[in-house]
């Protein structure tokens, strides 16, 4: 059997504690963000080729990502960015002066990132990397092999 992962990072001052979500709760997590992604691709491939892979992505400046954030806002709707966000943190907790909060409810969320998205989106964008690091990298690997290949015919 595989162990789940825990990682901890601070962000903009709000040290977060995540681990992997079990392997179903994964799969379906990955459906969902993989519908809101598809759009994007072209968008995000740029910024996801070559080394670095997934990490080249999350360090992007945010202001790069205005196409690809476009397509996958359009996805968006009927109270999904709100469900998608507390899927992707149901295994994560803040820590706020010594206080741990979980952030699997609505209300706790809120409470944490109130007054910045952005910090809201890179913790989210955390959390996926924790998840699936190793899927993008794998995905990210292949890419930069098949280029390679067509490169050298």
């Amino acid at each position: 059997m595989m162990k789940l992962k825990s990682e901890s990072t601070v962000i903009d001052g709000i040290e977060l504690m995540t681990t992997q979500l079990p392997g179903l709760d994964s799969f379906e997590l990955l459906a969902r963000l993989g519908k809101l992604f598809a759009p994007a691709i072209g968008a995000l491939a740029p910024l996801l080729g070559g080394e670095g892979g997934m990490d080249k992505l999350l360090s992007s400046d945010v202001s790069t990502l205005g196409p690809a954030l476009t397509l996958m806002f359009a996805q968006l709707g009927g109270g999904e960015a709100q469900s998608l966000a507390r899927a992707i943190f149901v295994s994560t907790t803040a820590r706020d002066g010594g206080k741990l909060i979980p952030l699997n409810t609505e209300g706790n969320i809120n409470l944490v990132f109130s007054g910045s998205v952005k910090t809201l989106i890179s913790a989210m964008a955390f959390v996926v990397k924790v998840n699936y690091a190793d899927f993008f990298d794998a995905a990210s690997s292949a890419q930069t092999k098949l280029a390679d290949a067509d490169a050298s015919m």
